[in-house]
């Protein structure tokens, strides 16, 4: 067989492998806006709006306490714009299923 990295134990990660029968992994880790109030300040922000101009070629959202919400919305916008090349999503709030 192949011999695992130092890292890899029997408690992490679980000494599963995709799709192993009888493997159960923890669920993703998520983040959302604590109230709805909070979610439109983020969303009525100008650099939101910027982000989200026809035509516009960066969307720069870091420091923005963007959410996993947030990812998916950013995500949709992008599937139909050939115009961004730059996407800036550092220091927020996104989780791991927002990553996914």
């Amino acid at each position: 067989g192949i011999d695992r990295p130092p890292w890899y134990t029997k408690e992490w990660p679980k000494d599963c492998q995709y799709n192993a029968p009888g493997c159960t992994l923890d669920e993703l880790d998520t983040s959302a806006h604590a109230t709805p109030i909070h979610k439109d300040m983020m969303r009525n922000a100008s650099r939101w709006q910027e982000a989200f101009v026809p035509g516009a070629t960066a969307m720069r959202l870091s420091f923005n306490s963007l959410t996993d919400e947030d990812v998916a919305e950013v995500c949709q916008a992008l599937r139909d714009n050939t115009d961004v090349t730059e996407l800036d999503l550092s220091h927020n709030q996104i989780k791991d299923a927002g990553v996914q």
